[in-house]
């Protein structure tokens, strides 16, 4: 979160004997009417606020596997389903007949490798004896030849049909496991939180686009995710901690903490500032409270530093020095690391005093401060009017404290009795 503070335009002029001294530009010589607070000591909290939405730690998409007609759908959202039970199946029948035609053509390919075996068994048989009638002179060696070429041409056939055989072998496993695909089942054990599909509909296969059948997610297991600036990001770690309240549970608020950051931004939207990039950020939960679903809104607080028993004002007191065309309102820095070019205003005997300060951490309602102030100290709180206007040595009028309520207005007088 990034704290808005007035900007003072601040010179600085030569004094004699080489000194300096720190005058505002002037808004007149009129009496300010100002609220205040004394500088005291306390804890400094930083904390990152944002809106999201809970959703489930994993969740699964069930897509068909092949193309075809829906035969039955067996659960609907919000059913628990445990790991392998079938959600929903396809039509089987042109499946079983593709089985049914590959279990044949296996069958005709086993028969073709039985008798290409005969084929060749009979003519290395026949080369045998080609070959010992040659040795006794009763046949040439063309007749050898010959019968050699025949025996490896029958070889090749037999070959030929066993890697038939194989390929039979694969296109039926394929078959086989298009038939399992007819039905779908839960890949994990959860509650279905979507169903897209009816009866009779047609879904396609992984060829296509996705064709998201199912949503199944394990709700015993949910997280925040939250959209966070960048401006905010850069003081997250995993494992802060972290409030969460739930908007739908009217009172309840669970604890969590930091589980990842995005490290790419998601998008740069509207409504956080022109050109802001946002962050998306998972916080665990702790615990579940009763009735907590998917989808609901969820306002997280996440502390990302402290500063305990430290010198600290309210924000409000802070403003920033600038030059004369430099507007207002500009961000106070939320690091722990010191920062300089800060102003707070001092009242002294009726008057504001600028006073340099060096801040370190700030939070949502105080800023530490670890030089320009001492403990005990009035400083100027608002009204913001009056703030962004104070000049060094103005008039001012204490009309308040800050966070005390403004005082009541005096009642009308009565009317004169006639």
């Amino acid at each position: 979160m990034r704290l808005r503070v007035p900007l003072v335009v601040v010179s600085v002029l030569a004094l004699g004997g080489g000194g300096l001294a720190l005058t505002l530009s002037l808004h007149g010589r009129d009496t300010v009417p100002v609220t205040t607070a004394t500088a005291h000591r306390g804890n400094v909290v930083r904390e990152v606020r944002a809106v999201g939405e809970v959703r489930p730690s994993e969740q699964v998409r069930v897509s068909p596997k092949i193309s075809g007609q829906i035969l039955s759908v067996n659960v609907k959202e919000g059913d628990l389903v445990q790991e392998g039970v079938t959600l929903a199946e396809l039509e089987p029948d042109v499946v079983r007949g593709l089985v049914s035609q590959r279990e044949a053509q296996l069958k005709s390919t086993l028969a073709d490798i039985r008798a290409a075996e005969s084929r060749v068994g009979l003519a290395r048989h026949k080369g045998d004896q080609t070959r010992s009638l040659n040795r006794a002179g009763h046949l040439s060696d063309e007749s050898v030849n010959e019968a050699a070429s025949e025996t490896h041409i029958l070889q090749a056939e037999l070959d030929a049909a066993r890697q038939r055989r194989a390929q039979a072998l694969a296109e039926l496993a394929q078959a086989r496991a298009q038939l399992v695909n007819t039905r779908l089942v839960a890949p994990i054990t959860g509650t279905v939180l979507r169903v897209t599909k009816r009866v009779g509909e047609r879904v396609r296969g992984p060829e296509f686009t996705e064709d998201v059948f199912f949503v199944v997610a394990p709700l015993q297991r949910m997280d925040v995710s939250v959209p966070v600036s960048e401006y905010d990001v850069v003081n997250l770690k995993t494992d802060q901690p972290a409030k969460l309240q739930l908007r739908a549970l009217k009172g309840v608020t669970v604890q969590g903490r930091v589980k990842s950051i995005g490290r790419e931004a998601d998008a740069k939207e509207e409504g956080h500032g022109a050109g802001v990039a946002m962050f998306a950020v998972r916080i665990s939960l702790d615990s579940l409270p009763e009735g907590l679903l998917p989808g609901m809104t969820a306002v997280a607080v996440i502390t990302t530093g402290a500063r305990e028993n430290v010198l600290r004002i309210p924000v409000e007191a802070v403003a920033q020095r600038g030059t004369p065309d430099a507007g207002r309102g500009e961000s106070m820095p939320t690091q722990a690391a010191p920062s300089t070019g800060y102003v707070a205003f001092e009242v002294q005997a009726g008057h504001a005093v600028a006073k340099p300060i060096e801040v370190g951490m700030s939070g949502d309602s105080f800023v530490e401060v670890l030089s320009g102030v001492r403990e005990g100290e009035e400083v100027v709180t608002g009204p913001y009017q009056s703030l962004s206007t104070l000049t060094d040595g103005a008039e001012v009028e204490v009309q308040g404290r800050h966070g005390a309520p403004a005082p009541a207005a005096a009642p009308p007088a009565k009317a004169a009795e006639r």
